[in-house]
């Protein structure tokens, strides 16, 4: 999918579904963030529309846009390093991206780079009725394959929850199905 079909479709969203994201599962994400937080491939800017500490960094152009027109804080990745110095950020949120990354281990290795030692990591990845609705998805992460490829990068899985439902067998009945993980950068 090209980058104004792809941030055409992010902006498809509900607004039951941003009211979702603001009242239900921003604030639980943010009781594991602190200080000044990282969103990779931020998208649209939900997350930093809502969290005012925050700076967003994605590689579509149009996405990046939109969110400075919104006057919110963003960078364009046009490149594989980040454009930011070693242990700068208390938190990084990447939410519904690391499957659409076929080699994650670069931005793995990025992310470890600008987390501040003891500073979390969450990554959210899509159930398995999501995961099969976007054709961009590259790779289907289980909780304990995201859990293994983390912890191989020096984190330390400090919980996990689902949602809407926090129940794993809604995965393959739930569109909007999402695990969560908190990690703790250990070094």
């Amino acid at each position: 999918m090209n980058q104004y079909k792809y941030f055409s479709y992010l902006k498809t969203r509900s607004k039951l579904s941003f009211l979702y994201r603001k009242y239900f599962l921003y604030p639980k994400i943010n009781k594991f963030t602190k200080d000044e937080i990282l969103d990779v491939g931020c998208g649209i800017g939900d997350y930093l529309s809502l969290t005012p500490n925050s700076i967003g960094v994605d590689i579509n152009q149009f996405n990046i846009n939109h969110v400075l027109d919104m006057g919110l804080k963003a960078l364009l990745l046009e490149g594989e390093v980040f454009p930011f110095d070693e242990e700068k950020f208390n938190s990084v949120v990447m939410d519904n991206v690391i499957e659409h990354l076929s080699d994650p281990e670069i931005v793995l290795s990025e992310i470890k780079r600008v987390l501040k030692k003891d500073g979390n990591l969450i990554i959210g990845i899509p159930g398995i009725k999501a995961y099969a609705l976007d054709d961009d998805h590259k790779k289907f992460y289980t909780q304990k394959t995201l859990k293994d490829l983390i912890e191989s990068f020096g984190f330390t899985e400090i919980k996990f929850f689902h949602t809407p439902i926090n129940i794993i067998f809604f995965s393959k009945y739930i569109s909007h199905f999402v695990t969560y993980s908190i990690f703790k950068k250990n070094c």
